[in-house]
């Protein structure tokens, strides 16, 4: 290309965003079409890239992420072009929510988090318009107050801020193998700086426990399937009937934010595998699962310590469900999943119900 050709393609490039600057779309447009008509090689990219600017701009948002979505896949490289196809994407998603068009959105968000792994206003875009009711901290305190646990077992205690929810005169077991306490506990609490298999080999949780009964347990240590099934197992043989123990992440997303190895910022991983799994198998438990923002907790009640049908089968399971889909999820999300709406009343029925 001539350095003539070059200097005049940077001058209207230059010219073009003056004119977006101030507000001039139409002319702006009519530029950038004279360029893309007489000569679609020479720097298409950037002019595409301006039309689909400009066709943001004009709040027409499914034509912009199509003329963005072209010059992205053109210019793999080029930063610039994925962060405004996100933004499109972002925008056709909120326009589309706006309307009513939910499934529209929900596709627009994911291709958002494709283009992004670590954006994160998508997953919570998401994870708005799939939750409801109180952020899962207030559900698992609203959980503590109600239960009363004499004891209350934690994996995954992280910064702590579920722990710090327990009050006298509940004794807590806290497991973690790198813990970042940012906050103060507020009752008697013994914290293990161990992973959680450790623990249960390691440990003698009885007598730890001391003769008080495990009312509550929460499960939220590793996000593979695999371990929060180890876990359940492990913590179940020290519970009662009318225990709780409650598991994070039930509810995932989309398919990159819940995949198993780790590939994007917001992370639930494939703990969601967990429940098709108890209900199949585990058909004698009681399951309440809650849309509690960002991604939903279960709760599970009617315990048996004498059970052995997940430790026996534990290879056997992992087989079985390791390799479910997020689309298989959404096929089985609402016709199985015993969804709750997230008010206190409403959860209170359900486990009073569940232990009756």
């Amino acid at each position: 290309m001539e350095p003539s050709t070059v200097d005049l393609l940077s001058r209207l490039i230059k010219t073009i965003d003056s004119l977006i600057a101030i507000g001039d779309l139409q002319q702006a447009e009519e530029l950038c079409n004279s360029i893309l008509v007489k000569d679609e090689n020479a720097a298409a990219g950037e002019f595409l890239y301006r039309k689909g600017l400009i066709t943001l701009k004009n709040e027409q948002y499914h034509d912009a992420v199509v003329l963005l979505t072209h010059v992205a896949k053109s210019n793999p490289t080029n930063i610039k072009f994925n962060q405004e196809l996100t933004n499109a994407l972002m925008k056709a998603g909120q326009h589309s929510q706006e309307n009513g068009s939910l499934d529209e959105a929900r596709n627009y968000y994911r291709c958002a988090i494709m283009i992004n792994p670590y954006h994160e206003q998508a997953p919570e875009a998401l994870a708005d318009m799939d939750m409801s009711g109180e952020y899962y901290l207030q559900v698992l305190s609203q959980i503590h107050e109600w239960q009363k646990p004499a004891a209350y077992l934690e994996i995954g205690v992280s910064r702590g801020e579920s722990m710090t929810l327990a009050k006298p005169p509940t004794f807590c077991i806290g497991i973690d193998p790198t813990p970042l306490i940012k906050v103060p506990f507020h009752t008697e609490t013994e914290l293990f700086k161990i992973e959680s298999d450790s623990f249960f080999v390691d440990q003698d949780l009885p007598s730890l426990l001391n003769g008080r009964d495990l009312d509550l347990a929460f499960i939220d240590g590793m996000h593979t399937f695999e371990q929060v099934l180890r876990d359940f197992i492990n913590v179940e043989k020290y519970c009662h009937p009318e225990t709780l123990i409650v598991l994070h992440d039930c509810l995932p997303l989309d398919a990159i934010t819940s995949a198993r190895n780790r590939i994007s910022g917001w992370w639930t991983g494939d703990v969601w595998k967990v429940l098709p799994c108890l209900m199949k198998y585990r058909p004698d438990l009681a399951i309440i699962i809650i849309p509690a923002p960002p991604s939903g907790l279960g709760i599970i009640t009617r315990l048996d310590a004498k059970s052995k049908v997940l430790e026996e089968g534990y290879t056997k399971f992992v087989e079985e469900f390791q390799g479910l889909t997020f689309a298989e999820f959404e096929d089985i999300r609402d016709s199985s999943f015993n969804l709750v709406a997230n008010n206190w009343e409403a959860i209170e029925k359900q486990i009073i119900t569940a232990r009756g």
